[in-house]
C-alpha cells in the first residue's frame, strides 16, 4: 500500500506492472543498481569500450544475434531506431537496466552487445519488507 500511495496508482489488478516498473526506476528502492548503470553510462560517453566496462555489470553480451521482433518485444521500437555502431541511452525493462550497442541489421536479424544491471523488482522488496518484520507472540 505504501508504494501504492508513493506512486499514486489506483490499487486496482490491472496496475501490477506499472507498480513493478515504478519500483525498478524508483531511486530510494535501486540506489545501487541506478548508480552502477549511470557510472557504466558515463564511462561509455568518455569513449570506453564495452569491453572496458563489462567489469561492472551483471551480464554483458558483446556479440549477439537476435531476431528483430524479439528483439523489438525485449528492447522496444528504440532498438529498430536505434542507429548501427552508436550506444542506446539507459533503457529501464523488466528485472534492471540495458545499454545496447547496435552493430548491424539484415534478414530479421539484429546485432547487438548489451551491458546489464539487474535492478531490485516488486518482488525483491515484498520479500525484503517481509524478512524485515518482527513478529511478537502475546501468548504463551
Amino acid at each position: 500500500k505504501n508504494l501504492v500511495k508513493k506512486y499514486y496508482l489506483p490499487l486496482i489488478n490491472n496496475n501490477l506492472s506499472d507498480l513493478e516498473k515504478k519500483v525498478i526506476a524508483d531511486e530510494e528502492i535501486n540506489q545501487s543498481g541506478l548508480a552502477r548503470i549511470r557510472k557504466i553510462d558515463n564511462l561509455l560517453k568518455q569513449g570506453k569500450s564495452f569491453e572496458e566496462v563489462k567489469k561492472y555489470s551483471d551480464d554483458f553480451e558483446s556479440k549477439l544475434y537476435i531476431e528483430s521482433d524479439l528483439a523489438k518485444e525485449k528492447f522496444g521500437k528504440l532498438i529498430n531506431d536505434l542507429p548501427f555502431e552508436q550506444v542506446s541511452d539507459i533503457l529501464i525493462i523488466d528485472s534492471g537496466y540495458y545499454i545496447i550497442k547496435k552493430y548491424t541489421q539484415a534478414n530479421g536479424l539484429i546485432y547487438i552487445a548489451y551491458i546489464f544491471i539487474k535492478a531490485k523488482t516488486l518482488d525483491d522488496y515484498i520479500n525484503n519488507q517481509l524478512n524485515n518484520l518482527k513478529f511478537i507472540n502475546l501468548a504463551d
